[in-house]
C-alpha cells in the first residue's frame, strides 16, 4: 500500500514544504490534533496522506473564524483531523453535519473530538455523499461552510447539490483539485492509480472556472491544493437609471397611503376598503422583488416594510374587534402578533443575526419550515390576511358573535366567500402556531443572553 499515495505534494521541495510546517504550522497545532494525526498514522500507515496536512487545517480554521461561521458541512471525513479543526474554531454553539461512508475510520478520531470537549457540535452521518447531500436539501437545510473531500469523480455532483444547500455568500471549499501536482503533468509521468482522479479534477477546475454562480479562488496549500468558491446571488442586480429609482422607492410609500385611505372607509364601505387592503397587501411582495431585482435593499426600507406589515394587521384586528364579540380574541391574536415579532427582531440582535428569518438552529421544524419555504410562509401569511378581510365582509351587524358567523359561513352557506374562509383556515392556524414558537424561542433566547451575561459578571 506504500505507493498508493505520493508522499510529495505540489511543493516539488522537500526541504520548503518542512521549512512551512516546521516553522508555522506544528508550533500552531492544537495538541489533540497531534495525537489524531499520530494516531492515523500508525493505524494507517502510509494512506494517512488522505488527513488534511497541518498548514491546510490552520487555513480552514482561520478561515471559519474571519467568515463567522457556525453551521457547517463536511463531506468526507476519514479520521477526523479537519472535523476536529473545524470544531475547535466554531464557537459553543456551532453545528457541523459530517458525512462519510467509512464509521471505522470517524471513530478513530472520535476519541480525540470527545477529550476536546467538542462532540456536541457534531452530527455525523454514514451514508454516501449523494445520498445524504439529497436529503439534506429535501430537508431545506442551509449551511455557512461547507468542505468536500469525498470521492473526487462525484465533485461536479456534489458542487450543483452544496450549491442548494450553502447561503449566498457562504463558502464551498474542495479539498485536493491540484492532486499533488499531477493536473499540471503529461499523462504518462503519473502513476496509473492516480490518472482516474487527475482527469476528473481537470475537468472540474474547468467547470468551476466557468461557473459564473461562484467566485472561484485555487489555492496551492497542503499537499494539493484546495479550491474556494464563494456562492453568489442567483440573479445579479441589475443597474437601474437614475429615473426609476424613485418609482421604485414609492412602491413601499403606496402601500403606507392606500392602508390609510382603506381604514378611512373601513366601516362605510367594506368592498373597497378590502379591495385597497389586499392590493396594498400585494405592493408587499413587489416592494421586496423589486428591492432585491434592482440592488435598492436598505435598512431603512426593510424596518419599514415589517412596521406597516404590523401596524396594518394590528389595525385590521382593532377593526374586527369592534364587529365581532368577543373582541378579545383579536386583541389577544394582535398582542401574540407584535409581541413575537418584536421578541425576533430582539433576539436576533443578541444572537449577533443579520436577519431574524435566519432560523436553522431551531429546533422546531414548522419554524424552520416557515422561514425556509417562501411557498409555505407566503400560503400561511395571504390566509391570515384573506381570512380577516373575509370576516369583516361577511359580519352583516355591529356586534356579531365570531362563532356563529364562521359556523354558519362554513357549515350551513354555500357561497365563494364561504369556500375561500374554509381554505384559509388552516393556513391561519399554521401563522398563529408559529407566532407562538417564535415568541417562546426568542423569548428563551433573551433568558440565555442574561444568564451568560449574569455568569460572565466576577
Amino acid at each position: 500500500m506504500a505507493d498508493e499515495i505520493p508522499s510529495k505534494g505540489i511543493l516539488k521541495s522537500e526541504a520548503l514544504k518542512q521549512y512551512i510546517l516546521e516553522t508555522s504550522a506544528y508550533p500552531r497545532e492544537h495538541e489533540l490534533l497531534k495525537e489524531l494525526r499520530k494516531a492515523t498514522v500508525q493505524k494507517y500507515g502510509n494512506l494517512s496522506e488522505m488527513e488534511v496536512p497541518v498548514d491546510e487545517g490552520l487555513f480552514l480554521s482561520m478561515l471559519l473564524k474571519i467568515t463567522n461561521a457556525k453551521n457547517t458541512l463536511e463531506l468526507g471525513v476519514f479520521t477526523g483531523y479537519s472535523l476536529l479543526t473545524t470544531a475547535l474554531a466554531l464557537p459553543k454553539d456551532g453545528r457541523i453535519t459530517a458525512i462519510d461512508i467509512d464509521k471505522e475510520a470517524y471513530e478513530v478520531g472520535l476519541e480525540f473530538i470527545k477529550k476536546a470537549g467538542v462532540d456536541h457540535k457534531i452530527n455525523f452521518i454514514h451514508s454516501d455523499g449523494i445520498t445524504a447531500l439529497d436529503q439534506l436539501v429535501n430537508d431545506n437545510q442551509e449551511f455557512d461552510f461547507a468542505f468536500a473531500d469525498a470521492d473526487k469523480s462525484n465533485y461536479p455532483n456534489f458542487h450543483e447539490r452544496l450549491l442548494k444547500l450553502v447561503k449566498v455568500g457562504g463558502i464551498i471549499a474542495f479539498d485536493n483539485t491540484l492532486w499533488f501536482g499531477f493536473v499540471a503533468e503529461d499523462e504518462e509521468g503519473v502513476p496509473d492509480h492516480m490518472r482516474e482522479y487527475r482527469e476528473a479534477l481537470i475537468e472540474f477546475n474547468k467547470k468551476l472556472a466557468l461557473d459564473t454562480r461562484v467566485e472561484v479562488s485555487q489555492i496551492s496549500i497542503g499537499d494539493d491544493g484546495v479550491t474556494l468558491c464563494r456562492r453568489l446571488p442567483e440573479n445579479l442586480p441589475h443597474p437601474v437609471d437614475e429615473a426609476s429609482r424613485p418609482l421604485l422607492c414609492n412602491v413601499r410609500y403606496m402601500r403606507v397611503l392606500l392602508n390609510c385611505v382603506a381604514f378611512a372607509v373601513c366601516f362605510s364601505n367594506k368592498t373597497l376598503f378590502s379591495l385597497l387592503y389586499f392590493f396594498s397587501f400585494c405592493c408587499d411582495a413587489v416592494d421586496g422583488w423589486c428591492a432585491r431585482r434592482f440592488n435598492q435593499v436598505s435598512t431603512f426600507g426593510a424596518v419599514l416594510d415589517m412596521v406597516t406589515d404590523r401596524v396594518s394587521t394590528a389595525c385590521l384586528l382593532v377593526v374586527l374587534s369592534q364587529v365581532y364579540r368577543p373582541s378579545l380574541v383579536f386583541l389577544s391574536l394582535l398582542a401574540l402578533d407584535i409581541a413575537s415579532h418584536w421578541l425576533q427582531m430582539y433576539s436576533t440582535f443578541l444572537a449577533g443575526k443579520s436577519s431574524h428569518k435566519d432560523v436553522k438552529d431551531s429546533t422546531s421544524w414548522l419554524f424552520r419550515l416557515y422561514y425556509g419555504n417562501r411557498i409555505f410562509m407566503c400560503y400561511c401569511c395571504v390566509s391570515c390576511e384573506v381570512l380577516y378581510i373575509i370576516l369583516l365582509l361577511i359580519a352583516k351587524n355591529q356586534t356579531e358573535n365570531l362563532l356563529n358567523v364562521v359556523v354558519v359561513s362554513t357549515l350551513t352557506q354555500i357561497s365563494p366567500l364561504s369556500l375561500l374562509l374554509a381554505l384559509t383556515i388552516f393556513g391561519w392556524s399554521m401563522k398563529q402556531t408559529v407566532n407562538i414558537i417564535q415568541m417562546k424561542t426568542a423569548a428563551d433566547v433573551c433568558v440565555l443572553y442574561d444568564i451568560e451575561n449574569q455568569q460572565k459578571k466576577p
